[in-house]
């Protein structure tokens, strides 16, 4: 039986008990037979009382059929009082797809927060309809072990912050996991609840975080430096996926203060 080809799913998030935005959507797409470019990164979102940190390495892989290069950019990017971390799949060379432009358009509407992101959401998942099958071609192998894995893989993840009183951080995630019939079903949950590390700061991680996925748990990380300790433990571990230099913002309700602009402007 061919699945629905786009089903919507209710999921909310809460915060302390209280139910945040409405309607937060789990979009499901089944690619039911399909034949890209994915950039590895190590991100950290951190949420404390008073502040908002966001960091992340600098390297991006671009993978071909032509093989494989390596490039330095700005993984945080921002458009007014929005602020953002991406990984996985950031964009590709023809200039057709971009994470940051799309999220710079919508992020610049004059919406409430709710409608921007979900406009986000709906603009990067009809734009992998096209990229996954082209992923699969210009990488199988990659491709492949990514979906294959325990879990699946997030080809896209994205983690926003707002300037001003401290919110929630709100993470979308494009997710690959296998189908019985051996297609691949992308689905895109969207949260603003981060993984908990006690009552007082909370985190997400996001893409390549697999040599202090361990201690990320109960790692401290309140502090920009903290955090900057995390992305350097990944690097020296995992060296051809990502890589330095490393950009730090911290986000109060003043304003956003880089710590570390590594290749941001």
């Amino acid at each position: 039986m061919t699945p629905e080809p786009f089903a919507i799913i209710l999921r909310i998030a809460k915060d302390e008990g209280i139910e945040l935005m409405h309607n937060r959507m789990l979009f499901v797409l089944a690619f039911c037979t399909f034949a890209g470019n994915a950039n590895a990164t190590i991100g950290i979102a951190v949420r404390t009382p008073t502040y908002l940190i966001l960091g992340a390495d600098s390297k991006v892989i671009r993978r071909s059929v032509n093989g494989n290069s390596q490039h330095t950019v700005c993984k945080i990017g921002h458009i007014n009082k929005v602020y953002w971390i991406a990984a996985g799949l950031l964009d590709v060379p023809n200039g057709t797809f971009s994470v940051d432009e799309i999220a710079m358009k919508n992020m610049a509407r004059r919406e409430d927060f709710a409608k921007r992101e979900a406009s986000f959401a709906e603009e990067i998942f009809k734009n992998l309809a096209t990229l996954v099958p082209i992923a699969q071609r210009d990488d199988p192998v990659f491709f492949n072990q990514r979906v294959d894995a325990k879990g699946g893989w997030s080809i896209i993840e994205i983690t926003f912050a707002e300037v001003g009183d401290v919110t929630p951080l709100h993470k979308i995630e494009f997710h690959l996991s296998r189908i019985p019939n051996g297609g691949v079903r992308t689905t895109v949950p969207m949260e603003d609840l981060p993984d908990t590390i006690n009552p007082s700061v909370s985190a997400t991680f996001m893409g390549d975080y697999e040599a202090i996925r361990a201690q990320a748990a109960n790692a401290a990380v309140g502090r920009p430096h903290d955090v900057e300790r995390l992305i350097d433990m990944e690097i020296a571990a995992n060296p051809a996926e990502v890589g330095p230099p490393i950009s730090i913002v911290l986000i109060d309700k003043s304003g956003a203060h880089w710590i570390s602009k590594g290749t941001c402007r």
